[in-house]
């Protein structure tokens, strides 16, 4: 198995680091998103 390069790629390259910023990014916004809808349907349920 090759593993080794792919894991090395996580930490080389604009391309990839960026993609790997992009991606957390996004994980907060979901979750704030998520966090928000939970806020709605409580307060619809009153």
């Amino acid at each position: 198995m090759h593993f080794g390069h792919a894991r090395k790629l996580k930490t080389h390259g604009r391309l990839t680091i960026q993609a790997e910023e992009e991606r957390k990014q996004q994980r907060i916004l979901l979750r704030e998103m998520k966090a928000i809808n939970r806020e709605i349907d409580k307060r619809s349920k009153e």
